[in-house]
C-alpha cells in the first residue's frame, strides 16, 4: 500500500474575532497550536481503497498550550485594557479508526467515488485558570492573618455578592472523555463532503484541588460535570488563484467551507443563566496559508470566559481563523 503522512484531525482551532454588539470588548483571540508528542497516523487511510474493506487505525498524543484573551475598549477599562486571560493547556490522547462504507470488490483498488467512516475517541487531562489570586466574590477580602483565606468585606456595597470579575481566582483541573464520528464522501482523493458528530463530558474532580483544582465555591456555580455535543458539516471548495501580481497573495486554491453547531449543558449555574450555551459557526478556510480563512460565530448563553461565568454572552463574532486539519489525499489502494 502506498501511504503518506496524514495530518491530525478533530483539533482545536486558532481564531481572532470582534464582537457585535461589542459589550465593551475590542477583540478575543485564542491561539491553539498543537505540539505532537507521538503520532502514528501514517496508515490511518491505508485500507480505504482496498478490495476487501477493513479497519485501519492510528493514535496520537498532543499537548496544546492553548489560551484565550480579550482586550477591552478604552471606554470599558481605560487603565486595564486586557481582561484576565484564560490559560487552558491540555494533554490529549486520541485513538482513530477508519473504514470504507461500501462492500468489497473482486479485485483491484476501489475507484472513486466512495464513502468512509472515521471514529475518534479522545481522553484529555487539562487545566483552566485565569492566573488571579483575588477572592472569588466581590464582597469578600483576604484575611489579615496571612492564611490566604477570604472573609466578608464590611465595606462592600449592598448587592456586591456577585463574582469578582476584576481579580477573582478561577482555577480547575479537569478530565474529558470525547468521541467523534465522521461520515466522509470522496469524489477524488480529497474529502468532498463530510458530516461529523461529537459528544463528550468534562469532569472537574474535587481530589485535584491541592494542585489548583476546583474548590467548593467554584463548584457551586460552575458544576463538576459538563456534557456537550456538536455537529459539523464541511464541503471542499476550490477558488481560482489570480495570476495578477497584486492579487496573487490572496487566499485561493483548495479550501474548506465549514458550518457547525455545538451546545453545552449546564446543570449547575449562577442565577439568571440559561441551562444551555450554544455556538453556531461558519468558516471558509484555505490550505494555501495553513488553513487561514474567515469565520463568523454566534454565541448564546453563559459566557465561556473564566470568571465571567456569572453573565450571559449573546453576541455575533467575526474575524479570522486557522484550521490546521488539512485535506490530505487518501492513498492508492493495493
Amino acid at each position: 500500500t502506498s501511504v503518506g503522512a496524514q495530518s491530525a484531525i478533530f483539533l482545536d482551532r486558532t481564531y481572532v474575532v470582534r464582537m457585535a454588539p461589542d459589550k465593551g470588548l475590542m477583540y478575543e483571540g485564542q491561539p491553539a497550536i498543537p505540539l505532537f508528542l507521538y503520532s502514528s497516523l501514517d496508515h490511518l487511510y491505508s485500507k480505504i481503497r482496498d478490495p476487501d474493506p477493513g479497519w485501519s487505525t492510528g493514535r496520537m498524543v498532543v499537548i496544546t498550550p492553548m489560551f484565550r484573551i480579550r482586550q477591552l475598549t478604552d471606554k470599558a477599562a481605560a487603565s486595564s485594557p486586557v481582561r484576565t486571560p484564560s490559560f487552558m493547556p491540555k494533554l490529549t490522547t486520541q485513538f482513530l479508526a477508519t473504514r470504507r462504507l461500501q462492500s468489497g470488490v473482486d479485485r483491484g483498488p476501489v475507484d472513486f467515488p466512495l464513502s468512509a467512516i472515521v471514529i475518534g475517541a479522545d481522553g484529555t487531562f487539562g487545566h483552566y485558570s485565569n492566573g488571579q489570586a483575588g477572592c472569588f466574590r466581590a464582597n469578600e477580602r483576604r484575611k489579615a492573618d496571612g492564611s490566604g483565606n477570604c472573609e466578608p468585606d464590611p465595606t462592600a456595597a449592598a448587592g456586591a455578592d456577585t463574582l469578582n470579575t476584576v481579580d477573582g481566582s478561577f482555577s480547575t483541573w479537569y478530565l474529558r472523555a470525547q468521541t467523534h464520528v465522521r461520515f466522509a464522501h470522496y469524489k477524488d482523493s480529497l474529502v468532498f463532503f463530510a458530516v461529523t458528530f461529537g459528544a463528550g463530558i468534562d469532569w472537574h474532580p474535587a481530589f485535584l484541588k491541592p494542585i489548583g483544582g476546583m474548590d467548593s465555591a467554584l463548584a457551586a456555580v460552575y458544576g463538576r460535570t459538563r456534557p456537550f455535543g456538536s455537529i459539523e458539516i464541511t464541503r471542499k471548495s476550490e477558488w481560482h488563484c489570480s495570476q495578477a501580481l497584486l492579487l496573487g497573495w490572496l487566499p485561493c486554491g483548495v479550501g474548506r467551507v465549514r458550518a457547525s453547531y455545538s451546545t453545552e449543558f449546564i446543570s449547575t449555574r449562577p442565577p439568571g443563566i440559561s441551562p444551555r450555551a450554544t455556538t453556531a459557526e461558519a468558516a471558509w478556510t484555505f490550505a494555501r496559508y495553513a488553513g487561514f480563512g474567515a469565520i463568523v460565530r454566534v454565541h448564546r448563553g453563559q459566557d465561556y470566559y473564566n470568571i465571567a461565568l456569572g453573565h450571559e454572552l449573546n453576541v455575533t463574532q467575526y474575524g479570522f481563523t486557522f484550521d490546521l486539519e488539512h485535506n490530505d489525499p487518501i492513498p492508492r489502494g493495493r
